[in-house]
């Protein structure tokens, strides 16, 4: 699973509209158009309770930063929203089908702006001795930074191998019905004309 970095913006957005959207129409479908839709009318996502909920839970501190974006700049807020949705929809995915690696997805998405921080009084040091101490705590937090995605790497290569086994599964059975996928395309393609996917 990738996280971009993106991923900040879909959460501090979601902490926004979680107090907004909590009463508009709930998202209806993956091809929807309500209210609240991405794209539609309202500010952003519909958030269902999971969906706030779960934002409320782990990033509650990123709600400042998106409530001024939606003052400031509302059109960028709206960009965003519909931007960023899917990758939070895809954080709780992850949440519900593999634990572990959610944790270490948070635990790196939380780092980040740590990473920032102490880039930023390194280069504020005023002597070489406090450049040398905050270095330091930068290079630990960079050796975490990047243990966190390796193990993040490793999950995304143990999936692609899980995904090419249902392939390489579904293709053997495919090839042993052969004649009988065959039989049953002729079928659908002389009673009527539509085009079938087999």
């Amino acid at each position: 699973m990738r996280i971009t970095h993106h991923a900040s913006w879909i959460l501090i957005l979601l902490v926004m509209l979680a107090g907004t959207l909590d009463a508009q129409p709930r998202f209806r479908g993956a091809r929807g158009g309500g209210q609240g839709m991405p794209g539609g009318p309202g500010m952003g996502p519909g958030l269902d309770p999971a969906m706030v909920s779960f934002i409320r839970e782990y990033f509650p501190e990123r709600a400042a930063a998106l409530e001024s974006l939606r003052s400031s700049d509302p059109e960028s807020f709206r960009e965003k929203a519909r931007a960023l949705h899917m990758e939070v929809r895809r954080l709780m995915d992850l949440k519900e089908n593999n634990p572990s690696l959610f944790d270490v997805h948070i635990e790196e998405i939380h780092l980040r702006p740590i990473l920032r921080k102490q880039a930023k009084a390194c280069r504020d040091a005023t002597d070489d001795a406090d450049r040398a101490r905050k270095e330091a705590e930068l290079r630990a937090s960079l050796e975490r930074a990047f243990d966190l995605r390796q193990q993040i790497k490793r999950g995304e290569v143990e999936e692609l191998r899980e995904r090419l086994q249902e392939l390489e599964t579904g293709l053997e059975r495919r090839k042993d019905r052969r004649q009988e996928l065959i039989d049953e395309q002729l079928e659908k393609l002389t009673r009527d004309d539509s085009d079938s996917d087999w």
